[in-house]
């Protein structure tokens, strides 16, 4: 990935530094145990859970698909991701540059808009350091964010406002995929000005593939993926991988001759 000069950055993207000896530094969202539970569902997958997570998970999709609310953000987070590293000391950097201090790394960025309105929107983040090391852990506000969608050859324009939380483990650690843990919660969302209800969830990108948790009435945990439009839906669960053909209502297991209609 190209390594874009600190300074860009800081005019593109808002990116600042707070240090000092003894800051008194926020602490983070804890997103490791939903980390853990995307790579470790508990659900089993049968022809009881199929088809009402199913249904669950193309709502949703359809919701993040019409109107790509984060794709600003995590532009801006891919960026950032190229620039930080750590040293073989252990050291923090920014674009080659130490960051030996306790410090409060501030991502903050504009929205796209809609054309032919200056009124954008926009985004503040916020990320640590402590004692050297870089948390990979972004939180903080959206705030009034506009943007459009054209779908089907119709443009939509969303306004979305809320907060949330981004896990990105490749900030600290190259050799992991590009992997986004996005928990949100926005309580002012419309679609060409119809209000909607508020939203909190949480998705996963691993290399541009989306996956989702939902979960079913007694807390146990699936997790779904599958591009929009397409005819097949995989889940995780407890006893492993099943693709699911919803033409045909099957589900065939990827690792064994299971299968099962729903």
């Amino acid at each position: 990935m190209r390594r874009t000069p600190l300074i860009v950055m800081l005019a593109v993207l808002g990116i600042s530094f707070g240090c000092a000896d003894a800051l008194d530094l926020p602490e983070p969202p804890h997103m490791q145990a939903k980390s853990i539970a995307y790579d470790r569902p508990s659900g089993r997958i049968d022809d009881r859970t199929a088809e009402d997570l199913i249904l669950r998970y193309s709502s949703a999709r359809d919701r993040i698909d019409e109107a790509d609310q984060f794709q600003p953000i995590t532009d801006s987070v891919e960026e950032l991701t190229a620039s930080a590293s750590t040293n073989d000391e252990g050291t923090v950097e920014i674009d080659d540059a130490p960051v030996q201090a306790d410090a409060i790394i501030t991502l903050s960025g504009r929205c796209p808009g809609w054309d032919g309105d200056d009124e954008r929107g926009d985004f503040e983040f916020r990320m640590i350091v402590r004692d050297a090391s870089l948390i990979p852990v972004l939180w903080g506000e959206i705030n009034a964010c506009r943007g459009e969608q054209t779908i089907g050859g119709e443009t939509l324009r969303y306004e979305y406002s809320g907060t949330a939380a981004i896990f990105v483990p490749a900030i600290v650690d190259a050799d992991e995929e590009t992997t986004f843990l996005v928990d949100f919660d926005l309580h002012h969302w419309t679609i060409d000005g119809e209000q909607r209800p508020p939203w909190a969830s949480s998705f996963r990108l691993i290399d541009g593939r989306l996956e989702m948790m939902f979960t079913d009435d007694v807390g146990s945990s699936f997790v779904l993926s599958g591009d929009p439009g397409a005819q097949e839906t995989t889940i995780r669960g407890a006893n492993g991988v099943y693709s699911c053909n919803l033409e045909y209502r099957e589900c065939t297991s990827e690792e064994s001759s299971d299968s099962f209609s729903y």
